[in-house]
C-alpha cells in the first residue's frame, strides 16, 4: 500500500529526475546544434575556396589566352573572374590581417584586362604583351598558394582566425595574407582606369612647381579673402602632407585653408545658422562669382546649381577655347538670406587643372554629332566640353541634356572626334545651366 510519504517521495524523486535529465537533454540538443552549425560554417568555408581556386584558374587561362588575342570575351572572363575570387575571400570572418595587395591585384588584372580590350576594340593599342605575361606569372603563384592554404584547411591544419583570437599569425587568413610575398614580380599596370597604378600617385597639376609661399603670406590671403583684418584671424597649424600642404585659419565661426604652393585658397566654410531666405538663384550665382574672381580663379562659368530653403550651391567649371573643362570644378555656397558666401571648395580644379592643357578642334559638327544619339530621345542642341575618365584620361565631347517619354533626364557625351558615345549620366537633383 502507497502511503502519502511514499508519494511525497515519489513526486521528490520525479521532480529531481526531471531536473536533471531536462537540462541534459538541452546540454545534447545545443551541442548537436553547435556541431551542425560548425559542419555548416566549414562547408561555407571550403566552399569558398573551390570558388577561389576555379575562379583563378580562369583568370590563369583567360589570361594565357588573351595573349593570343582572346578578345573582349576572354578579358570579360578574367574581369568576372576576379570580382568572383574577392567575393569568396571576404567570406571568410574579419580578423587584423591585411588582404589589400591581394585585393589590388584582383582590381587591377580584372580592369587592366577589360579596358585594355575595349581600347583595342576601338582602334588602340590594347594590352601590353609583356603585362600579360607577368600577370600570368604572378597568377599561378598566387593560384598554387590558394591550393595550398585550402589543402591545410581541409586537412584540419590551419583553423578560421577570428577578431577574439590572441594569436591569428597561423590561421586560413594569416596564410592567404602570406602568399603576396616580396619575390613575386607585380608588373606597373597604367590603364585608363580607376585601379590604374598611376592613379595612386595623387598630384596636384594646377599648383605643381610654383614656390610655397610663408605662413604669415597665407595669413593675409585668408584675410582678404575672408574681408576680415589679419588680427581677427587664427593659425589652425598644417595639413596635408607633401603632396597638398596648407595653412590652416579660423575666424569666429569660418575655417579656411591656403595652399602652400601658390596661395590660393583651397576651402572654406562658414558654419554659422542660415535661417532660410529668399535669395534668387540668379543673384547667388552672380554673388558666387564674384568671389570666384576675388579668390585668383578666372575663366569660370557657371555650370549647374542646386537649391534649397536655406543655401544655393553653384558648381563653375573652367572655360577654355569654347569648351567647359568639367573636371576643372570650384564649388560655392551662398546662404540665402543675406547673400554671404558660407562654403569654398577649389580641391578638384587644383587638382586637375593645367595651364599646358590643348584642346583640339572638333572633327564632328553639333548636328553630326546630335545624330549619334539614340533614335528617339529628346536632345537640346548641345555644347562642347572636356570630360575626364576614371583613369584621368581627357576627351573632348558634345554634351547633350537629353529626356525621354517617361520624364527622366539625363546628360549623353559623344567623343567630338570618333562619334562614339562616351558615356551617360543621370542628371540627379542638379539644375543645369545652359
Amino acid at each position: 500500500m502507497v502511503t502519502k510519504t511514499n508519494r511525497f517521495y515519489i513526486r521528490l524523486l520525479s521532480f529531481a529526475l526531471v531536473l536533471i535529465i531536462v537540462p541534459a537533454v538541452f546540454l545534447v540538443m545545443q551541442t548537436r546544434k553547435l556541431r551542425n552549425a560548425e559542419m555548416l560554417l566549414s562547408g561555407i568555408y571550403s566552399n569558398a575556396f573551390n570558388e577561389a581556386i576555379v575562379n583563378t584558374e580562369l583568370i590563369s587561362t583567360s589570361l594565357q589566352s588573351g595573349a593570343y588575342g582572346g578578345g573582349l570575351q576572354e578579358a570579360a572572363n578574367v574581369w568576372r573572374a576576379a570580382g568572383a575570387v574577392k567575393a569568396s575571400i571576404d567570406i571568410l570572418p574579419p580578423t587584423t590581417e591585411d588582404f589589400e595587395q591581394i585585393y589590388t591585384y584582383l582590381s587591377q588584372v580584372g580592369d587592366y584586362a577589360y579596358l585594355s580590350a575595349l581600347e583595342a576594340e576601338s582602334g588602340g593599342e590594347g594590352a601590353d604583351p609583356e603585362s600579360i605575361a607577368a600577370l600570368s606569372v604572378y597568377t599561378d603563384q598566387f593560384l598554387e598558394g590558394l591550393v595550398s592554404v585550402a589543402a591545410r584547411y581541409d586537412g584540419g591544419e590551419l583553423p578560421i582566425g577570428t577578431l577574439d583570437m590572441d594569436d591569428t599569425s597561423d590561421s586560413v587568413q594569416s596564410q592567404i595574407s602570406g602568399i603576396i610575398t616580396e619575390e613575386m614580380q607585380y608588373p606597373t599596370l597604367n590603364y585608363d582606369g580607376k585601379t590604374s597604378s598611376h592613379m595612386s600617385k595623387v598630384k596636384y597639376a594646377f599648383i605643381e612647381g610654383l614656390k610655397n609661399i610663408t605662413g604669415e603670406d597665407a595669413l593675409k590671403k585668408a584675410a582678404d579673402v575672408l574681408g576680415v583684418n589679419t588680427s581677427s584671424i587664427t593659425s589652425e597649424g598644417e595639413s596635408g602632407g607633401d603632396t597638398l600642404k596648407n595653412y590652416n585659419f579660423s575666424a569666429g565661426d569660418t575655417s579656411i585653408d591656403i595652399t602652400a604652393a601658390g596661395g590660393y585658397p583651397l576651402l572654406m566654410f562658414n558654419g554659422r545658422e542660415v535661417a532660410g531666405g529668399s535669395l534668387d538663384a540668379k543673384s547667388a550665382i552672380t554673388s558666387a562669382k564674384s568671389y570666384i574672381e576675388k579668390c585668383g580663379f578666372p575663366n569660370m562659368k557657371e555650370y549647374s546649381y542646386t537649391e534649397n530653403e536655406n543655401v544655393i550651391t553653384v558648381d563653375f567649371v573652367f572655360s577654355q577655347n569654347g569648351a567647359l573643362v568639367l573636371s576643372d570644378k570650384i564649388t560655392v555656397g551662398v546662404a540665402r538670406d543675406n547673400g554671404d558666401i558660407i562654403s569654398f571648395s577649389a580641391s578638384e580644379y587644383i587638382k586637375n587643372h593645367s595651364e599646358k592643357r590643348t584642346i583640339a578642334s572638333p572633327v564632328l559638327s553639333n548636328s553630326d554629332a546630335s545624330g549619334k544619339l539614340t533614335k528617339g530621345i529628346k536632345s537640346n542642341p548641345g555644347r562642347l566640353v572636356v570630360v575626364m575618365s576614371d583613369g584621368g584620361k581627357e576627351s573632348l565631347c558634345y554634351e547633350f541634356l537629353c529626356s525621354i517619354e517617361n520624364g527622366s533626364k539625363s546628360l549623353c557625351y559623344i567623343d567630338a572626334a570618333t562619334g562614339r558615345q562616351k558615356l551617360t549620366k543621370p542628371l540627379a537633383q542638379k539644375n543645369l545651366i545652359i
